[in-house]
Protein backbone atom coordinates (compact mmCIF):
# COMPACT_ATOMS: atom_id res chain seq x y z
CA UNK A 1 0.00 0.00 0.00
CA UNK A 2 2.82 2.50 1.25
CA UNK A 3 4.42 2.16 -2.74
CA UNK A 4 1.25 2.60 -4.19
CA UNK A 5 1.02 5.35 -2.51
CA UNK A 6 4.48 6.99 -3.44
CA UNK A 7 4.25 6.05 -7.32
CA UNK A 8 0.56 7.74 -7.48
CA UNK A 9 1.99 10.50 -5.55
CA UNK A 10 4.66 10.92 -8.21
CA UNK A 11 1.98 10.48 -11.10
CA UNK A 12 -0.66 12.86 -10.18
CA UNK A 13 2.28 15.45 -10.70
CA UNK A 14 0.59 17.54 -7.49
CA UNK A 15 -3.22 16.52 -8.79
CA UNK A 16 -4.26 16.70 -4.82
CA UNK A 17 -8.09 15.32 -5.90
CA UNK A 18 -6.64 12.34 -7.58
CA UNK A 19 -4.02 11.35 -4.92
CA UNK A 20 -6.95 11.91 -2.68
CA UNK A 21 -9.59 9.57 -4.32
CA UNK A 22 -6.84 6.74 -4.41
CA UNK A 23 -5.97 6.93 -0.87
CA UNK A 24 -9.39 7.45 -0.04
CA UNK A 25 -10.77 4.43 -1.94
CA UNK A 26 -8.17 2.47 -0.34
CA UNK A 27 -9.61 3.58 2.68
CA UNK A 28 -13.19 2.90 2.39
CA UNK A 29 -12.26 -0.22 0.72
CA UNK A 30 -10.16 -1.67 4.14
CA UNK A 31 -12.90 -0.22 6.57
CA UNK A 32 -15.74 -1.73 4.82
CA UNK A 33 -13.78 -5.26 4.60
CA UNK A 34 -13.49 -5.27 8.61
CA UNK A 35 -16.64 -4.45 9.13
CA UNK A 36 -18.11 -6.59 6.90
CA UNK A 37 -15.68 -9.81 7.85
CA UNK A 38 -18.02 -10.44 11.17
CA UNK A 39 -21.23 -10.00 9.50
CA UNK A 40 -20.12 -12.00 6.29
CA UNK A 41 -18.80 -15.04 9.04
CA UNK A 42 -22.05 -15.03 11.25
CA UNK A 43 -24.31 -15.10 7.23
CA UNK A 44 -22.47 -18.44 7.13
CA UNK A 45 -23.14 -19.85 10.17
CA UNK A 46 -20.01 -19.55 11.82
CA UNK A 47 -21.15 -17.77 15.09
CA UNK A 48 -20.70 -17.08 18.54
CA UNK A 49 -22.67 -20.14 19.67
CA UNK A 50 -20.71 -22.47 17.54
CA UNK A 51 -22.37 -23.37 13.69
CA UNK A 52 -25.66 -22.59 13.33
CA UNK A 53 -27.61 -25.94 12.11
CA UNK A 54 -28.91 -26.03 8.82
CA UNK A 55 -26.19 -23.10 7.99
CA UNK A 56 -23.99 -22.91 5.02
CA UNK A 57 -21.28 -23.12 7.35
CA UNK A 58 -22.59 -26.34 8.81
CA UNK A 59 -22.84 -27.89 5.10
CA UNK A 60 -18.95 -27.17 4.69
CA UNK A 61 -18.21 -28.48 8.04
CA UNK A 62 -20.05 -31.83 6.67
CA UNK A 63 -18.22 -31.78 3.54
CA UNK A 64 -14.84 -30.91 5.03
CA UNK A 65 -15.44 -34.08 7.72
CA UNK A 66 -16.28 -36.66 4.83
CA UNK A 67 -13.33 -34.90 2.70
CA UNK A 68 -10.85 -35.88 5.54
CA UNK A 69 -12.31 -40.07 6.89
CA UNK A 70 -14.27 -38.17 9.64
CA UNK A 71 -13.23 -35.21 11.63
CA UNK A 72 -11.99 -31.86 10.70
CA UNK A 73 -8.97 -31.02 10.67
CA UNK A 74 -6.88 -28.53 13.33
CA UNK A 75 -6.02 -25.61 12.04
CA UNK A 76 -7.39 -26.03 8.75
CA UNK A 77 -9.38 -23.32 6.90
CA UNK A 78 -12.61 -24.45 8.84
CA UNK A 79 -12.09 -24.88 11.98
CA UNK A 80 -9.99 -21.48 11.75
CA UNK A 81 -13.47 -19.52 10.52
CA UNK A 82 -14.96 -21.34 13.82
CA UNK A 83 -12.82 -19.73 16.21
CA UNK A 84 -13.42 -16.78 14.62
CA UNK A 85 -17.09 -16.73 14.31
CA UNK A 86 -16.90 -17.81 17.82
CA UNK A 87 -14.02 -15.47 19.76
CA UNK A 88 -14.62 -12.78 17.03
CA UNK A 89 -11.87 -11.45 14.39
CA UNK A 90 -8.63 -11.00 16.27
CA UNK A 91 -6.32 -7.20 16.06
CA UNK A 92 -3.88 -9.04 13.57
CA UNK A 93 -6.35 -10.22 11.21
CA UNK A 94 -8.31 -6.99 11.03
CA UNK A 95 -5.05 -5.53 10.30
CA UNK A 96 -4.27 -8.13 7.37
CA UNK A 97 -8.19 -8.02 6.12
CA UNK A 98 -7.55 -4.33 5.97
CA UNK A 99 -4.52 -3.98 4.48
CA UNK A 100 -5.11 -6.58 1.70
CA UNK A 101 -8.91 -5.06 0.89
CA UNK A 102 -7.31 -1.35 1.32
CA UNK A 103 -5.10 -1.90 -1.26
CA UNK A 104 -7.05 -3.64 -3.96
CA UNK A 105 -9.27 -0.90 -3.33
CA UNK A 106 -7.01 1.63 -3.78
CA UNK A 107 -5.53 -0.34 -6.72
CA UNK A 108 -9.34 -0.20 -8.15
CA UNK A 109 -9.59 3.19 -7.31
CA UNK A 110 -6.90 4.19 -9.04
CA UNK A 111 -7.58 2.25 -12.53
CA UNK A 112 -10.78 3.83 -12.36
CA UNK A 113 -9.65 7.52 -11.99
CA UNK A 114 -6.91 7.32 -14.42
CA UNK A 115 -9.66 5.69 -17.28
CA UNK A 116 -11.53 8.96 -16.17
CA UNK A 117 -8.31 11.13 -17.62
CA UNK A 118 -8.22 12.58 -21.11
CA UNK A 119 -6.12 10.32 -23.27
CA UNK A 120 -6.44 7.29 -21.02
CA UNK A 121 -8.04 5.48 -24.01
CA UNK A 122 -6.50 3.31 -26.56
CA UNK A 123 -4.07 4.74 -28.91
CA UNK A 124 -1.45 7.25 -28.03
CA UNK A 125 -2.14 9.06 -24.93
CA UNK A 126 -2.03 12.37 -26.18
CA UNK A 127 -4.02 12.02 -29.42
CA UNK A 128 -6.29 14.40 -30.25
CA UNK A 129 -10.03 12.83 -28.97
CA UNK A 130 -11.98 15.02 -31.67
CA UNK A 131 -10.08 14.11 -35.19
CA UNK A 132 -8.14 11.36 -33.90
CA UNK A 133 -5.26 12.37 -37.07
CA UNK A 134 -2.81 11.37 -34.75
CA UNK A 135 -2.07 15.66 -33.72
CA UNK A 136 -1.27 15.94 -29.62
CA UNK A 137 -3.53 17.54 -28.07
CA UNK A 138 -1.80 20.36 -26.11
CA UNK A 139 -4.32 22.60 -26.44
CA UNK A 140 -6.50 23.56 -23.02
CA UNK A 141 -10.04 24.72 -23.14
CA UNK A 142 -10.38 28.26 -21.28
CA UNK A 143 -11.97 28.37 -19.00
CA UNK A 144 -12.96 25.40 -18.18
CA UNK A 145 -9.22 23.89 -18.79
CA UNK A 146 -10.26 20.05 -20.22
CA UNK A 147 -7.36 18.88 -22.67
CA UNK A 148 -8.39 16.78 -24.85
CA UNK A 149 -8.28 17.93 -28.08
CA UNK A 150 -5.85 19.57 -30.57
CA UNK A 151 -5.60 22.89 -31.53
CA UNK A 152 -7.38 22.83 -35.19
CA UNK A 153 -10.31 21.29 -33.79
CA UNK A 154 -10.22 23.45 -30.61
CA UNK A 155 -10.70 26.11 -32.83
CA UNK A 156 -13.98 25.04 -34.20
CA UNK A 157 -15.80 24.33 -30.54
CA UNK A 158 -18.04 26.85 -29.09
CA UNK A 159 -18.85 24.54 -26.19
CA UNK A 160 -16.43 21.92 -23.95
CA UNK A 161 -18.30 18.67 -25.00
CA UNK A 162 -17.29 17.42 -21.23
CA UNK A 163 -18.34 20.62 -19.45
CA UNK A 164 -20.73 22.30 -21.52
CA UNK A 165 -18.93 25.68 -20.71
CA UNK A 166 -18.69 28.19 -23.44
CA UNK A 167 -15.29 28.53 -25.03
CA UNK A 168 -13.54 31.72 -24.87
CA UNK A 169 -10.91 32.95 -27.01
Amino acid sequence: MVEMMKQVQEESNGNLWHYTKVIGGGVVAGGLAVAAAPLVLSVAGFTTGGIGVGSIAAQWMSWAAIANGGGVAAGGLFSALQSAGMAGISTATNLLIGTAAGTAGGALTKKLSDSEKPGSSEGSEHQCKICLDGCEMYTALKPCGHQFTCKSCAEKLRKCPICKTPIQN
